[in-house]
């Protein structure tokens, strides 16, 4: 139920794909507007104010000197004087918005000349400096040139075109708080055709100019030389930005007035504008039909094969493991054709492991229902049945480290009045060393019913298994044949765990003799024989390997021969099965319960009383 809500959720290839796709389409057309826009921007503004520089010097072309210096003398002596008079109460700054704008381009050349003999003859200075100027208004070139500014202006949609006199003499006379209070004002104009009449300056006004630009006009205007601002000129003015050009009128290296010409920024701006949406527009229309192009072609080519293969690969899980030909034909020619190719391949691979599981699950079965078959018939072999005589008792277990082992354990009457007892341990594990125990519990026990010493029998049962012993395997082996009569135990070692004697009423201790070498290691080993003694009530503890070298999965530890004596004889007056199942457990525990390292096997005999 979750696997299937994750797979609702999840997002495909081709939507995920066709939002990249339209994220840096939309990237790159904001990048292309950017880019257009401030490229545009540049040009156009330097368009604009490389025209205003001809119109500048288009004006400068047409004034005559001598009529601008004479101009100039009156024009500055007048701005002086009436600078120089009282404000008036309802005088404005010429720096202050005005409040209500009027319609643009509104005012003609007549008018301007009206304005400007108001203006004079308003103005309160000496009436015979009134007269000079009313001279200049009335002069025709003057008006001519005026003429000319204002249809200019008007069909060029210009903001104002000016002609001013620059006083080298108050420019130098800057404080700030002239500035601030409109008492500095080193530009005075002869005449103005300013777009809005509410903002025009008749001949005779005057104005602030930019203090951190005063030097520069200065030296430029002392020098004949053209102002420059470093680029384009743009200021703030009444309720819009404009672009200003200013141009020195020179003669012979003299500046004798300026001219300023001034594009309003809207115009500008609408001529952006409208350059920008044109950009969008188009880019938009050729990203558009690239991306619809780009999408057919991710679906085509990308997600259509794709989705082919993913569900070529779930129909193989649900279908388990059934081979198609569908991702055979896909070809595109690509890395998804090669995935393809690789998934099928792999598809293969998947079929043929499963069926070689299939095989070796069905071999693994028959092998463990022999391997059962072995365990039994091993276990069949050694003795089941332990007598409990009124002579002598007996117990014993083996545990094999795998489904067969290589221990054994074996007691046999020889006769009424003696007894044989077997502990072996052969090299190795599992099947082969089964083999070797059987072969080696057969030969020691039909060796012994035909008589002889412990010596002289493993003496011949070492010659015979290093017959034809390709495999180098061995047997460590401890035969003790007992006359139940007297209790003497004749044993010989070959290469095995020494015993464990416990006397009656005693604890358990080691009965060490001499050990030689294991069965089928060499041939013609002369074995010697040990006797003791084993009075009524005597037990003998017999084990191989596996009990003193049982692991502890944790540390590594051995359980040891120490930690064996200490559960014999904590367990020593208890009934031999009794004693044999508390020690397992105790190894057992021991071992944290896991697969044991080697076979465990134990046997224990007691001479009754």
């Amino acid at each position: 139920m979750e696997k299937a809500k994750a797979k609702k959720r999840r997002f495909g290839l081709a939507p995920r794909m066709i939002i990249g796709v339209i994220v840096i389409a939309l990237a790159i057309t904001s990048l292309s507007v950017y880019i257009g826009a401030k490229s545009y921007w540049d040009d156009i503004t330097e368009h604009y104010n490389s025209m205003a520089k001809n119109i500048a010097d288009t004006m400068q072309g047409v004034l005559d000197r001598d009529k601008l210096v004479k101009w100039g003398d009156i024009t500055m002596r007048f701005c002086k004087a009436y600078n120089a008079l009282p404000p008036k109460e309802e005088e404005a700054s010429d720096d202050t918005a005005a409040e209500e704008e009027t319609e643009p381009y509104n005012m003609d050349m007549p008018k301007a000349i009206e304005a400007s003999i108001e203006f004079v003859n308003n103005s309160g200075v000496d009436e015979s400096l009134k007269q000079e100027v009313m001279t200049v208004l009335n002069d025709p070139e003057y008006q001519e040139i005026m003429d000319l500014t204002f249809n200019l202006c008007a069909n060029m949609k210009l903001n104002d075109i000016y002609i001013f006199y620059l006083d080298t003499d108050i420019i130098d006379d800057f404080t700030q708080e002239k500035f601030d209070n409109y008492e500095w004002k080193p530009i005075m104009y002869l005449m103005d055709t300013y777009a809005d009449p509410s903002w025009w300056f008749p001949i005779g006004e005057s104005s602030r100019v930019d203090e951190d630009q005063r030097d520069m006009l200065k030296e430029k205007y002392l020098n004949g030389l053209q102002p420059d601002f470093g680029g384009p000129l743009t200021t703030y003015f009444t309720d819009k930005y404009i672009l200003t050009s200013m141009t020195n009128v020179v003669y012979e290296g003299k500046a004798v007035a300026a001219v300023g010409v001034e594009v309003p920024m809207p115009t500008l701006e609408e001529d952006m504008h409208n350059y920008i949406w044109k950009i969008v527009l188009v880019d938009l229309a050729a990203l558009g039909g690239l991306l619809v192009i780009l999408i057919i072609l991710i679906i085509f080519f990308v997600t259509r094969p794709i989705k082919k293969v993913a569900r070529e690969a779930q129909r193989f899980v649900s279908d388990n493991a059934e081979v198609s030909d569908k991702l055979a034909k896909i070809h595109t020619h690509d890395e998804i054709q090669t995935l393809s190719e690789s998934l099928l391949s792999l598809e293969y691979g998947v079929r043929d492991y499963i069926d070689d599981i299939k095989k070796m699950t069905a071999e693994k079965e028959h092998l463990g229902a022999e391997l059962s078959i072995a365990t039994k018939i091993q276990a069949d072999m050694l003795p089941r049945n332990f007598p409990d005589s009124s002579d002598y008792s007996i117990y014993a277990t083996m545990t094999p480290a795998k489904e067969v082992g290589g221990d054994f354990y074996d007691f046999f009457k020889i006769d009424d009045d003696h007894i044989a007892i077997v502990m072996a341990d052969v090299s190795g594990k599992g099947v082969p060393a089964s083999l070797f125990m059987v072969i080696s519990k057969t030969l020691i026990k039909n060796r012994t019913l035909s008589g002889g010493d412990p010596a002289k029998i493993l003496e011949d049962v070492n010659n015979q298994l290093c017959e034809n012993n390709e495999a180098g395997l061995f047997v460590t082996a401890w035969l003790g044949i007992l006359e139940i009569s007297s209790g003497i135990l004749t044993v010989c070692n070959a290469g095995h765990e020494y015993p464990f004697i416990r006397r009656k009423d005693g604890d358990y201790e080691f009965f060490e003799n001499d050990n030689l070498p294991p069965l089928a290691a060499m041939e013609d080993i002369e074995y010697e024989n040990t006797t003791m003694k084993l009075n009524k009530g005597d037990e003998i503890f017999l084990y191989t390997d596996g009990v003193p070298e049982a692991k502890n999965n944790d540390s590594g530890a051995h359980f040891g021969m120490e930690k064996t004596a200490e559960v014999l004889n904590r367990n020593k007056d208890k009934p031999l099965k009794e004693q044999l199942e508390e020690l397992k457990k105790e190894i057992d525990t021991f071992t944290g319960g896991g697969v044991p390292f080697d076979d465990v096997t134990m046997l224990i005999f007691k001479l009754n009383e």
